[in-house]
């Protein structure tokens, strides 16, 4: 049976390993008969056995592995009989469990392997992981070495696309780089470039212009690259050349305890470097030798503890001539005081609430959680640097959402906007008693199908409630009042179910939940569109 899927996660998803292969979840297994079971794994693409592959057993005390022979032939002893996990993993193969898009371990395992007294020899499948390779020339043509390189994975978090970093490399004397070992999926590449060696001692700086792959300037104009399991993808850059301007200010409020991070981010939040960028901490001065015109983010971040950090990120524009004289303040991230107020017939101890301020930026997914500190314990979320941010909120025990605000702004429904440097208000949310109850079951059928079942609030800002329900089962979700779409689908790999649009044009459910009721309703599965 599938584990119930939560929409509320923590600050960091863990990826799936690469190069493994899982068969079964199964409960440890019970004592009795002790087997031999022996199998192949082998290339899913080719049939071709692999050697040296590590196979290990788990769902027992102890476990066992053992390695392939060159038949790709494996052979594990004292194995209990009943259910097992069969793990199968090597560097430069993946699994089909695998997939980039299978992030937060929400993938279904479709096979079942139980040890027993007849037939215990198992196949296992891995695919050969893909790779990139390109050459990277300058203005005149010739390779440009030392040229580092970002792979950007497109990807879903929490139903909604997010580009993020992935793997880094850098080109070699002849402009070649290669970026091995990639699942299948989309990816978006970017190089930095770098300052060109002066014809004079008093030329201007010029440089290959950082660019994404072929020749775009942002990561809206960059080629996507969909990978296929083994594939080898080609992507040569051109870096065009452009000239440097000098950018220079003066920091203060610089902490004299702790180092200050300096950089730069362009226009699509992506880490640049312009040549040799500085930042003399003791008197707070910052130098980056070559900026090519353009729009940039400066960024400053200084961490002095758990509930002391400092930062700054302020944009700035070079437009074909040198910046200098820029002053800039470091402010300590916000602290925002929550209030939680329970409903009047619930005692904390027994309603919950779990809660996060989520920024989701191009490259990265940050959330914040709540702190509590004393007895009773007061609610804060430390640390918050300025910008926007959703609210997520999801309600444990018997109690669920009624309202939740900041000041005059309704944190169900808007962002909540930090300032640099601002004292903050209270975020104050309020819990009910009067859930409703909704009961969804899958549709009978001649093949009964495993699920996910996703209900989705009228309001686009709030988290979807996500299960994955087993076949003949039920998903039981415990709801504010309100209206709600639920959709069912045989896999949600891929599918931005948190974005109302990737969700129009399938089938559907409208329920309209009144306090204290009790609603069920039966859907029937949906495929996936591109599936």
């Amino acid at each position: 049976m599938l584990k119930p899927m939560r929409a509320f996660l923590g600050v960091l998803l863990t990826l799936p390993f690469y190069g493994q292969q899982a068969l079964n979840v199964g409960p440890s297994a019970p004592k009795g008969p002790l087997h031999t079971i022996t199998g192949t794994v082998v290339n899913a693409l080719s049939g071709v056995p692999i050697r040296h592959a590590l196979v290990q057993a788990s769902g027992m005390s102890g476990g066992s592995s053992a390695l392939t022979g060159p038949d790709g032939r494996f052979q594990l002893t004292n194995i209990p009989e009943g259910p097992i996990r069969l793990f199968a993993q090597k560097p430069g193969f993946f699994d089909a469990n695998s997939e980039s898009g299978n992030f937060g371990g929400y993938f279904d395992l479709k096979e079942s392997l139980t040890v027993g007294p007849d037939k215990n020899d198992f196949t296992l499948t891995l695919f050969p992981s893909a790779k990139i390779v390109g050459r990277i020339t300058d203005a005149d043509g010739e390779p440009a070495e030392n040229i580092s390189l970002q792979l950007l994975n497109e990807m879903i978090l929490q139903g909604r696309k997010l580009t993020m970093a992935r793997e880094n490399a850098s080109t070699d004397d002849d402009g070649v780089y290669r970026i091995d070992g990639l699942l299948p999926g989309r990816y978006k590449l970017f190089a930095n470039g770098h300052v060109l060696p002066a014809a004079t001692l008093d030329a201007p700086p010029e440089l290959s212009a950082p660019a994404y792959y072929p020749d775009g300037p942002d990561l809206a104009s960059a080629q996507t690259i969909d990978i296929k399991a083994g594939q080898e993808i080609r992507a040569d850059f051109h870096l065009r050349s452009e000239r440097g301007y000098r950018v220079s200010g003066k920091v203060s409020g610089i902490p004299t305890t702790t180092p200050v991070g300096f950089s730069f981010t362009n226009a699509s939040a992506q880490n640049v470097m312009f040549g040799a960028m500085t930042f003399d901490q003791e008197k707070g001065t910052f130098t980056a030798q070559a900026v090519p015109s353009g729009t940039y983010t400066v960024n400053f971040s200084s961490n002095e503890g758990p509930a002391s950090t400092y930062g700054l990120r302020q944009e700035i524009v070079v437009d074909g001539a040198d910046v200098s004289d820029l002053q800039f303040v470091l402010h300590s991230y916000a602290a925002i005081p929550v209030q939680v107020n329970h409903a009047a017939d619930i005692a904390p101890p027994n309603g919950g609430l779990n809660a996060a301020l989520i920024a989701l930026e191009p490259f990265q997914y940050s959330q914040y959680g709540l702190h509590a500190e004393g007895s009773p314990p007061v609610f804060t979320f430390n640390n918050v640097p300025a910008g926007k941010y959703r609210l997520s909120m999801q309600s444990s025990g018997s109690e669920c959402l009624e309202s939740a605000a900041y000041g005059s702004i309704d944190l169900t429904r808007d962002y909540l906007v930090v300032g640099a440097g601002e004292q903050p208000l209270a975020i104050t949310i309020k819990m009910r008693a009067d859930c409703a109850t909704l009961t969804v079951k899958l549709q009978p059928a001649e093949h009964p199908r495993d699920a996910f079942l996703i209900v989705v609030p009228s309001s686009a800002l709030a988290e979807p409630e996500i299960q994955g329900v087993a076949k003949g089962s039920a998903g039981s979700f415990t709801l504010s009042p309100g209206s709600y779409q639920v959709f069912a689908f045989s896999t949600v790999d891929g599918l931005e179910y948190a974005n109302p649009e990737a969700l129009r044009g399938y089938p559907s459910q409208t329920v309209n939940l009144d306090p204290g009721q009790k609603t069920e309703i039966t859907v029937e599965p949906s495929e996936r569109k591109g599936s």
